[in-house]
């Protein structure tokens, strides 16, 4: 499976999405995530030990939408940089699946203090 290339920026210190995603059938109708879990991690490089942890957060299962955000407290403490992303689904059975989504996440550091 082919990810769909979704490159991110995350400022350090700002308040960063919501970003949404809706997982859909062939038929375009949502794909329900009842029982199902969400992971998106980023890294420097594929086999660094350190990661962010994107939680991604299922939503509203029965119409497929997963959402990742973080507060401007969270972000604060991200270390700056370039890293590598990806989220997965873990089906009731336990199978991974994926990953759908996947692309560069750019840690920027902010340049304007209050």
């Amino acid at each position: 499976m082919t990810p769909f290339n979704l490159p991110l920026t995350i400022t350090k210190g700002i308040t960063f999405g919501p970003v949404t995603f809706n997982f859909q059938q062939a038929d375009a109708s949502p794909f329900d995530l009842t029982n199902y879990k969400v992971f998106a991690h980023a890294r420097r490089t594929k086999y660094a030990k350190e990661k962010i942890d994107l939680n991604p957060q299922i939503t509203d299962a029965v119409n497929g939408t997963v959402v990742m955000q973080f507060t401007d407290e969270q972000t604060a403490v991200f270390m700056g940089g370039e890293n590598n992303w990806d989220l997965i689904l873990e089906a009731p059975a336990g199978a991974r699946l994926g990953p759908y989504f996947a692309g560069k996440l750019l840690i920027k550091e902010i340049n304007t203090h209050a």
